[in-house]
């Protein structure tokens, strides 16, 4: 009964680990191409996708009640959703 938490656990590190690579390697390797602003919407998502498998995974809120739960989506998209938004205002 505890292993598959931990196989899940694990799956969902090599994730994080993988899209923190892929954050790296973009802000390394970005195609001169790029806009900025762009640029850093991505790397902006990417940091709260990640955000979201840490608080539901490593700190056990998919399994909360469902007001916390709710609480944590819905701040994660809001705040980001503020963060590109300010981003894309700004000059």
């Amino acid at each position: 009964m505890v292993r598959r938490p931990l196989i899940r656990q694990t799956l969902v590190w090599l994730l994080l680990v993988g899209v923190t690579a892929a954050s790296w390697a973009f802000t390394h390797y970005t195609i001169s191409g790029i806009p900025t602003k762009t640029a850093s919407s991505v790397l902006l998502a990417l940091a709260f996708f990640k955000t979201r498998f840490i608080l539901l995974e490593f700190m056990e809120l998919r399994d909360a009640v469902l007001p916390a739960r709710l609480f944590v989506e819905v701040w994660g998209v809001v705040v980001c959703a503020v963060l590109i938004t300010l981003l894309w205002m700004s000059s």
